[in-house]
């Protein structure tokens, strides 16, 4: 199965719970983790990509900028690191 057709398959079956009302917690909870692993697959392999990506070594050089900032102005006492 591909993975835009669990997707649907996923929504069917939530719709379907949604329509009978969840008959049971059980059903709901299951649906619930089947999305849920989804999600996290999902946000795992686009985290990863952007981690390959020019705006994240532009947003990593950008930090070590800011981080660098901030302790030159704590050593001039202009400041305080509290």
């Amino acid at each position: 199965m591909e993975k835009y057709e669990v997707v649907e398959h996923t929504v069917e079956k939530l719709d379907q719970q949604l329509s009978s009302g969840f008959e049971s917690d059980q059903n709901f909870d299951l649906v619930f983790i089947e999305v849920y692993a989804f999600v996290l697959d999902k946000l795992r392999e686009y985290f990863y990509l952007f981690k390959k990506s020019n705006a994240f070594l532009e947003l990593e050089n950008e930090i070590r900028k800011k981080e660098r900032l901030y302790e030159i102005l704590v050593e001039a006492n202009l400041i305080s690191n509290q």
